[in-house]
């Protein structure tokens, strides 16, 4: 029997547990639960110690965000002896045997490194929102158009994919290495997938593995200007790790950015350009004290 932890990061949700839960109970193969929990303050902890008592809690003093997060429930995952370790969301839930054929694709394919589902919105009919920019033509070839043919082709190679519900070998995770900490809420799977590839792994989707994700579907609150600055923040970060943007230009660029919106007199996302732009140097400014030591 293969050894599979499921690992899921709560912050006040409450309201998905029961769902989310339950899918997980539902697989075709046994799976043990690591929640950690990032502070909730709507009872989400209460309500797991009452009503799932075999689902491991670990309480986080502070939001950790999710890759630290994740940290602290993989390497006690590993650390039990996990085969395999699904990083599944708060807000998304499994469809019945997708789990297991998540975890065969490893069988048929030497090179996976991370194997990813379809995800759909909450309302279970259409595609979740972004994972249409996922599967994309330039982002996965033919996945878009052979969700609307007959084709059995299974799996197909992405060059993203969010984290909501990813499937990785533990012995990928040891070669690989664990999530950045330096960032704390987004660009974290984006910065994992280009070290999973610089390993010669593959990052996948499996067309017969489906999870329902039930978050926003509308653009605009989707699109909030401060949650797009930090979305934007990250993306930077990791051009910078991939060497794809050196400190010089990310100065000019902030620089830029700032001095044009103050001149259209847009005070607010000027401030906030700052603040990111002071984040991103003294992340740096870690990183490269870090290698010095």
């Amino acid at each position: 029997m293969k050894a599979v932890y499921c690992i899921v990061i709560t912050y006040n949700g409450k309201k998905w547990l029961n769902k989310c839960f339950k899918s997980l109970k539902d697989t075709d193969i046994p799976v043990k639960i690591i929640v950690i929990d990032n502070g909730s303050t709507d009872g989400t902890q209460d309500t797991i110690r009452k009503f799932y008592p075999e689902v491991d809690l670990i309480q986080s003093t502070e939001n950790l965000g999710f890759g630290k997060a994740n940290n602290v429930g993989i390497q006690k995952a590993i650390k039990e002896g996990a085969e395999y370790i699904f990083l599944l969301n708060q807000d998304a839930y499994l469809h019945r045997g997708s789990l297991n054929n998540l975890i065969a694709v490893f069988d048929k394919e030497p090179l996976a490194g991370i194997v990813s589902p379809i995800h759909l919105a909450g309302d279970e009919r259409n595609l979740d929102r972004s994972f249409y920019n996922y599967i994309s033509p330039e982002n996965t070839p033919y996945l878009l158009g052979d969700l609307f043919t007959n084709n059995d082709r299974d799996l197909y190679e992405t060059k993203f994919v969010n984290a909501a519900a990813w499937v990785i070998k533990s012995e990928v995770i040891k070669q690989v290495g664990m999530f950045h900490p330096i960032f704390d809420h987004y660009g974290e799977d984006n910065e994992y997938i280009n070290r999973v590839v610089s390993n010669k792994f593959k990052v996948l989707i499996s067309r017969s593995c489906i999870i329902a994700h039930d978050r926003p579907q509308n653009a605009k609150r989707l699109g909030k200007t401060k949650k797009h600055s930090e979305r934007y923040k990250q993306r930077v970060l990791v051009k910078y790790f991939a060497k794809e943007y050196s400190e010089k230009q990310i100065d000019v660029h902030y620089l830029k950015l700032t001095l044009v919106n103050l001149a259209l007199l847009n005070f607010k996302y000027s401030k906030l350009c700052i603040k990111c732009w002071l984040d991103i140097k003294k992340k740096i400014k870690t990183l490269n004290r870090s290698h010095q030591e």
